[in-house]
């Protein structure tokens, strides 16, 4: 059962880990996210939870791009450069797959719910 959660679980630790980073108390972005992600573990609503990592996956996209922007800025020998590079390709990486993995979920639970309606009508 938790298993199936870990996704989410980790996405929240994810949105903990960015609220630390911005060191503001009051992070609406945060605060937003936290609560989307807090709601749908609770309701477990497919469409809601498929929307909401492909609002992931696209966020970490961006910021792949960004981090990639400012990694051509740094000179190539720094030690800032190594740290940007691979805690956040870690960090990203993971978001990424953490919200390919709760789209795969949701959808195989939409697709079984599909298929059984479709069998028990026939």
């Amino acid at each position: 059962m938790i298993f199936s959660k870990t996704p989410e679980y980790y996405l929240i630790a994810s949105v903990i880990f960015y609220w630390y980073s911005t060191s503001l108390i009051f992070n609406p972005v945060a605060i937003v996210l936290m609560s989307t992600l807090i709601i749908q573990i609770i309701f477990r609503n497919k469409i809601s939870g498929i929307l909401i990592a492909s609002a992931f996956i696209l966020a970490s996209t961006y910021m792949l791009f960004a981090m990639a922007s400012e990694l051509n800025e740094l000179s190539i020998a720094s030690s800032a450069w190594e740290n940007m590079f691979f805690v956040g390709l870690s960090f990203l990486g993971l978001n990424i797959i953490m919200s390919g993995l709760m789209i795969f979920s949701y959808a195989k639970e939409a697709l079984a719910e599909k298929v059984l309606t479709e069998y028990s009508a026939q």
